[in-house]
């Protein structure tokens, strides 16, 4: 059966049938284990890698698809007896070199046409394999019994391949040096490097990936250092220049967590059944080999302009500091592998002290330019995004969208404007002059890219400066108040002191009609327990306008949030003691408040990046920008204007009656 789907791979009968024949060889395959028949246990093997040359020559990759796991299961069948499992290992090792051969020869070439969907399938699907032996044997096995496997496992790499890739780099970057790197032509010169050694890539990738996951395992305390020592030297992978390094890592965080290689399902502990459980991030223990391939003695060439832009660089900088700086807090764990030393040219004995301290300066010289790589990925990609939010126009809807967001929250908490329109206080204005600013300038710096189109970006809570300013109209108001008026007697309890400045009040013959409290008596104190007091969820009128907590003696009490309303009680009768002028107009929004919007000029940018240049140059994380670049950070910031034109005017401070607590 299997014959006749290699004769024709298309055939969807014989495609259906030949999905149980890898059950019948497993089930073969046990069945002479079971009875210990070694040349029934070599035919079987022989058969499946003869079988698996064909479907590879064939590009039969259903075929494959039930032949990549045999080697893992054959394996572990024969995990516990030394005979049977050495026969697999060295009679599987051998066989996925051959098929490597075969690969090479009918699907290399076939890679760099544009029918290489086929191909590249054909290379997976043996990788595949591959990729699971190995993981399987090296987490099973000795460094001894390991030895001949990955001898066989390193003469599939084709390394050669490494010094053809020197020549067209250099050409490619003598012509496009002079006239600046374009990311579009960068990106199809990768592309077609990865045509052409799309089998070689691949080959390196698997090889990163165990190196990486045995360093996560060691990190984990799985495994022994000797144990990892032997998989990282043992298994040959160089990376002559760092933008292959970060490709192969991007190109296995990419495809292995949507299951190339089968690297989504790699986990260092067997999981209950019916338990949810997230497996361990690819994206982390991938960036452990990154980061030893770096930190070990090694000759990388570092060229900023060959990496390929993507969003997510910033987190490779900020989840390599992590790692550095955990490697650094367990150096004794450490050193060894990293190839750290100290050994002191004295026969006298040295304080531990001093050898750890000097083990840390050694290994902050290997990780400073390690952090200097990742520092320059996060540096262009923020240039990268900073040169498209400068180049665009603000987008008049999102600018609208978030003005409007500002109003109603500065609407929300401008308390007073509601309280002067309630008791009818207001005399509007339609000329501004000689009227107070009540609001702020303020400068959104780098947030350009709240409002524009392309790399748009939320910025969350930042509608708090409407609320902000709101509020701080109210302290304007609460400030004039305290700045006319005398405080009067001070007293034990809030009741009292109400009271007192009431009894002021209606002796001088007025009616009072509000109190103002600290925010601290809202929740505490005796008012609370006061027959006379009314909470405002027990009101039965209505007060529309007035954020009010409830009444005392039918009077209405309301509090302000500022610190300078502290342990003064305010009574007053409103409308006598208080007026406000207000400038209005219709294109204002609630005809009183005003928001603008807008770009820095060129002389603006310049001023601000003069006033505070190293400021622009440096980011929160530490990173260094040019002035050039720094100049674009600025202009990626934004002027907001918020503001309502207004003036708080005492009337009559008789109107008004201060009483203090002495502790609140």
């Amino acid at each position: 059966m299997i014959r006749s789907f290699l004769e024709d791979p298309n055939d969807r009968i014989h495609s259906q049938l030949i999905e149980s024949i890898q059950w019948d060889i497993y089930a073969a395959f046990q069945k002479a284990y079971d009875a210990k028949k070694r040349d029934s246990i070599l035919s079987i093997i022989t058969f499946v890698n003869r079988t698996r040359n064909e479907a590879i020559s064939k590009s039969a990759t259903e075929i494959l698809q039930q032949l990549h796991f045999m080697p893992v299961h054959f394996f572990k069948i024969s995990e516990n007896n030394n005979e049977f499992r050495n026969i697999v290992l060295e009679q599987q090792s051998i066989a996925l070199k051959t098929n490597w051969l075969v690969l090479k020869y009918k699907h290399e070439k076939l890679i760099q046409t544009e029918n290489s969907k086929t191909a590249k399938a054909v290379v997976e699907k043996f990788y595949l394999g591959v990729i699971s032996f190995f993981h399987v044997i090296t987490e099973s096995l000795s460094s001894d019994e390991l030895q001949k496997a990955y001898s066989e496992f390193n003469q599939m790499s084709g390394e050669r391949y490494t010094h053809q890739l020197n020549s067209p780099r250099s050409e490619f970057l003598r012509k496009q040096r002079n006239i600046g790197i374009n990311p579009t032509i960068l990106q199809e010169y990768k592309i077609n490097l990865e045509k052409q050694f799309f089998l070689q890539y691949t080959h390196r990738r698997v090889a990163l990936s165990i190196k990486s996951w045995f360093i996560y395992l060691y990190s984990m305390d799985r495994i022994k250092l000797d144990k990892l020592q032997f998989i990282y030297q043992k298994i040959n992978q160089n990376y002559f220049v760092f933008e292959n390094l970060i490709d192969d890592m991007n190109y296995i965080i990419d495809y292995g967590e949507s299951g190339t290689f089968g690297l989504n399902n790699w986990d260092f502990t067997e999981r209950e059944a019916g338990k949810t459980y997230s497996p361990p991030s690819i994206r982390h223990w991938i960036l452990h080999g990154v980061l030893a391939h770096l930190l070990r003695p090694n000759s990388i060439q570092f060229d900023i302009d060959m990496i390929t832009y993507r969003p997510d660089l910033f987190l490779l900088f900020e989840d390599a500091v992590k790692l550095l700086k955990n490697y650094k807090e367990n150096i004794e764990k450490w050193k060894d592998f990293f190839g750290i030393h100290f050994a002191p040219d004295t026969k006298d004995v040295i304080d531990q002290r001093v050898v750890t301290t000097k083990l840390l300066e050694l290994f902050d010289e290997r990780a400073r330019p390690v952090q200097n790589f990742f520092e320059q990925l996060k540096i262009m990609r923020d240039n990268y995004e900073t040169q498209i939010v400068k180049s665009q126009q603000l987008d008049e809807t999102l600018v609208t969208k978030f003005k409007q967001s500002l109003a109603e929250a500065w609407k929300e908490q401008c308390h007073s404007f509601n309280l002067f329109e309630q008791f009818e206080a207001i005399d509007v204005k339609e000329d501004p002059a000689g009227l107070t600013y009540l609001g702020q300038s303020t400068l959104l710096e780098r947030m350009k890219v709240m409002f524009v189109e392309n790399g748009h970006q939320e910025i969350v809570g930042i509608t708090d400066i409407g609320a902000g300013v709101g509020r701080a109209t109210d302290y304007t108001f609460i400030d004039t108040i305290l700045e006319n008026k005398k405080e009067s007697t001070e007293f034990n309890s809030t009741n009292s002191s109400i009271d007192n400045a009431l009894n002021i009040l209606t002796e001088s013959g007025y009616s009072p009609n509000l109190i103002i409290i600290p925010p601290e008596l809202s929740y505490r104190g005796d008012l609370l327990k006061s027959k006379d007091y009314v909470p405002q969820w027990q009101e039965s009128s209505n007060h529309e306008g007035i954020n009010r907590m409830g009444n005392y003696k039918g009077i209405p009490i309301i509090s302000f949030y500022t610190t300078n309303l502290t342990n003064q009680i305010i009574c007053c009768q409103f409308e006598k003691a208080f007026r406000l002028e207000l400038f209005e107009a219709s294109h204002l929004f609630y005809k009183r408040l005003n928001i603008n919007v807008r770009e820095l000029t060129v002389e603006e940018i310049k001023d601000k990046f003069e006033k505070a240049p190293d400021y622009w140059r440096t980011d929160s994380n530490g990173l260094k920008f040019s002035d050039s670049q720094a100049l674009s950070r600025v202009a990626t910031s934004i002027l907001l204007e918020i503001w309502s034109r207004g003036k708080f005017i005492i009337k009559d401070n008789n109107a008004i009656a201060i009483s203090l607590i002495k502790e609140i």
